[in-house]
């Protein structure tokens, strides 16, 4: 979460906001262009301890908004940060806010070439493709359980 200190500046993209009900959230831009979104790289490196990762999402349009998340192990970025040697996970965000849970043996398989090494994880983003105007959404409870 958000309420502690320090924690924005692992993003690349995002301020904190005030949400009612729920405290600092980190509200990323996401401008039009190709890739629109955040990138953490300062995360546990080792996933093995844990079978999920919950995040929450809010998205204030009035349509359904479709966010990829992306997570990459060494393995993947030493290769050129290959499409197929990472996970690809699409998110499907309906008005307000959205609970996600992603298994972790999800993850793990996701890529196309390979398994994803749970104890080399480097990078997590989460952006939209081809965005046509400029707009935001929240994140909050980015964790591994």
């Amino acid at each position: 979460d958000f309420e502690t200190w320090g924690q924005q500046t692992r993003w690349s993209q995002g301020q904190l906001v005030v949400s009612p009900r729920r405290g600092q959230v980190l509200k990323v831009p996401l401008p039009a262009t190709r890739y629109a979104g955040t990138k953490i790289d300062h995360l546990p490196r080792d996933w093995t301890d844990y079978t999920t990762l919950e995040l929450e999402l809010f998205n204030p349009e009035r349509l359904p908004l479709s966010v990829i998340l992306k997570i990459e192990d060494t393995r993947s970025i030493a290769a050129g940060y290959r499409y197929d040697m990472r996970y690809n996970g699409e998110l499907q965000l309906l008005p307000g806010w959205n609970q996600f849970s992603v298994p972790l043996q999800i993850i793990r398989t996701g890529p196309e070439t390979g398994q994803l090494d749970l104890e080399q994880i480097v990078a997590l983003s989460l952006f939209e493709i081809d965005r046509k105007r400029p707009g935001y959404l929240l994140l909050d409870n980015l964790i591994l359980k």
